[in-house]
C-alpha cells in the first residue's frame, strides 16, 4: 500500500444544487447575490440536518510503530436519492489522523496567528499558476492543503511528498456539496477560472460558482482570500476599467463583474484579489502558459518583426514569480481586516525594448525599423483577414496596458526568477545565438493546460 493513500469519504453530501441560472444578464446583478446567498444558506441548514442525525465515526489506527498507516474510517451510510449523483471527495489519508492530532475536517478551528500551520483549499490546482504554487507550499511549509480538481491524472507533483497534501476530486460547480470543509478553511486561493465556452459557461463558473464558494466560507475562521483576477480589467490608476465591462470578451466581463459583486459580501473584507499581468511559465514539470506556449514561434517572426517598431508597453511576470508572492502573501495575511488588492509584474517595458532584447538574445541585428501605426495595423488585419473582437480593436488603440505599483518577488525582499525578457526566452527553451534551434519538452503542452478551467480545464 502507497504511504498516501486516497480515501473516499462514504458520508457523501446530500445537498441539492443550486438550480442552474439561465441566462442572466449581468445587470441584474443584484438580484444574482440574494439568490446565490439564499442558496449558500439552504445549503448550510441542510448539511446541519444531516450532521445531527450522523452516527459516531469508528474510526481503529494500527498501534504497532512498523505499521504506521491509518485504516480508513468507517462511517454510517446516508441514504438519500441524490446520492448516486454526488461527486466523490477524496483525501489522502495523511489527512486522517487521531482527533488528538489533527481537528477534524468537519469541525470549524478559529484561526488564530499563534497557529501557524493553515488549512488552504485551492482551485485550479492543475493549472499553470496551480502547480507552481502548490509545488512552493509542499516544499516549503506544513500547511494542511486541500486541492480542488476535476482530474488528479493532470498533477505534475509528487501528491506523496508530505503529510497534509488532500486531493478532493470535484468540480466548482457543485461546490456545495464541499460546504462542511469550506467552513473550517482558513485560507482559500481561488485560481480557477473559465476561459471561454458560451457566455453562461463563463458567467456561471467565473461569477456565481465563485459567490456561492465565498459563501460557504466561515468568515470567523477564514483569515484570507486570494482571489486571481486579471490585470486587463484595470485602468492605469488600477481602477475598473469600464471598457472591460462595455467590450470584454465573457471571461474579461465575467472578472470585471465578480469584483463588483464580492464587494456587497459580508466577507469581502477578507479578500486579497491579484491581477497578473502577461503571465509566462512552463517547462518539463509545468504546464506552459499561454504565451509561453507561443514562444518557440518567436525565432520564426523576429526576422520581420525586428524591422517594426511600435508605441505600446505592458508587463509580464513568471508563474514561479507568482507563487512566490502568493505564498508571501499566505504567509502574511492582513493585519486589518479589509479587501486589498495588487497586480503582479516586473516593471513596464515597451514593445521595442522587448524586440530588442529579444533579437540580442537570438542574435538578430537590427538593420532598421519602421513605424508600426495603428493605420498600417488596420492594414495588415484587412490584408491577412484577421478576425478582430470590438475587445481586441480596443486593446490595439488603448496600447499601454501599465499599472501603478507593479510587485513581484523583490517588492517584499525575495529573489526574482524572471526579470528580463531575456530570462523568459532561456527558461522557455528558446535557445539564444544565430544558427542554434530551439528545443523544449514536446507533448507537455496538453492544450495549453493553464486554460484548464472548469468548463473543461482548469486553470
Amino acid at each position: 500500500m502507497s504511504p498516501v493513500e486516497l480515501v473516499e469519504e462514504s458520508d457523501r453530501l446530500a445537498i441539492e444544487e443550486t438550480p442552474e441560472l439561465s441566462n442572466p444578464e449581468i445587470s441584474g446583478e443584484e438580484a444574482n447575490i440574494t439568490e446565490l446567498e439564499n442558496n449558500s444558506e439552504s445549503n448550510a441548514a441542510h448539511i446541519s440536518g444531516e450532521e445531527a442525525n450522523r452516527g459516531e465515526i469508528d474510526e481503529s489506527t494500527k498501534s504497532n510503530s512498523s505499521q504506521s498507516l491509518l485504516e480508513e474510517r468507517k462511517r454510517p451510510e446516508i441514504k438519500d436519492s441524490l446520492e448516486s449523483k454526488s461527486p466523490e471527495e477524496i483525501y489522502t489519508s495523511t489527512n486522517l489522523g487521531s482527533r488528538e492530532t489533527a481537528p477534524s475536517p468537519r469541525t470549524p478551528q478559529p484561526s488564530s496567528s499563534a497557529n501557524k500551520r493553515k488549512r488552504i483549499f485551492i482551485t485550479g490546482a492543475s493549472g499553470c499558476i496551480g502547480q507552481y504554487l502548490v509545488e512552493k507550499l509542499i516544499r516549503e511549509t506544513e500547511h494542511e492543503l486541500y486541492l480542488l480538481v476535476r482530474d488528479p491524472g493532470k498533477l505534475r507533483f509528487d501528491c506523496n511528498a508530505r503529510p497534509g497534501i488532500n486531493i478532493v476530486r470535484g468540480d466548482i460547480r457543485q461546490i456545495p456539496r464541499h460546504a462542511n470543509l469550506l467552513k473550517t478553511i482558513d485560507c482559500a486561493v481561488l485560481i480557477a477560472t473559465s476561459w471561454g465556452g458560451t457566455d453562461q459557461e463563463v458567467l456561471d463558473v467565473n461569477i456565481y460558482k465563485n459567490i456561492q464558494l465565498l459563501n460557504l466560507l466561515d468568515r470567523q475562521v477564514c483569515q484570507q482570500i486570494i482571489y486571481f483576477s486579471t490585470a486587463s480589467i484595470l485602468d492605469r490608476n488600477n481602477q475598473l476599467l469600464k471598457e472591460a465591462r462595455e467590450l470584454g470578451t465573457s471571461y474579461i466581463r465575467s472578472k470585471h463583474d465578480f469584483l463588483r459583486q464580492a464587494s456587497r459580501l459580508p466577507i469581502y473584507d477578507r479578500i486579497t484579489a491579484v491581477f497578473p499581468t502577461l503571465v509566462l511559465g512552463g517547462d518539463a514539470q509545468h504546464p506552459y502558459s499561454h504565451i509561453s506556449s507561443g514562444l518557440p514561434g518567436i525565432t520564426k517572426w523576429i526576422k520581420l518583426i525586428r524591422f517594426f517598431k511600435a508605441d505600446a508597453s505592458f508587463h509580464f511576470i513568471h508563474s514561479q514569480d507568482i507563487a512566490e508572492v502568493v505564498g508571501y502573501l499566505i504567509e502574511n495575511p492582513p493585519q486589518k481586516k479589509e479587501y486589498r488588492q495588487f497586480v503582479l509584474g516586473n516593471p513596464a517595458v515597451t514593445v521595442n525594448q522587448v524586440v530588442e532584447e529579444a533579437c540580442a538574445y537570438l542574435n538578430q541585428p537590427i538593420l532598421f525599423r519602421l513605424p508600426l501605426s495603428v493605420w498600417l495595423a488596420n492594414l495588415f488585419i484587412v490584408i491577412f483577414k484577421i478576425q478582430m473582437s470590438p475587445w481586441d480593436r480596443f486593446c490595439l488603440e488603448y496600447r499601454h496596458f501599465t499599472y501603478q505599483n507593479a510587485v513581484n518577488p523583490a517588492t517584499f525582499g525575495l529573489p526574482v526568477y524572471c526579470a528580463t525578457f531575456s530570462d523568459v526566452l532561456k527558461s522557455s527553451g528558446v535557445v539564444g545565438g544565430s544558427g542554434q534551434r530551439l528545443t523544449r519538452v514536446n507533448n507537455y503542452r496538453l492544450d495549453l493546460d493553464d486554460r484548464e478551467s472548469e468548463s473543461g480545464n482548469e486553470s
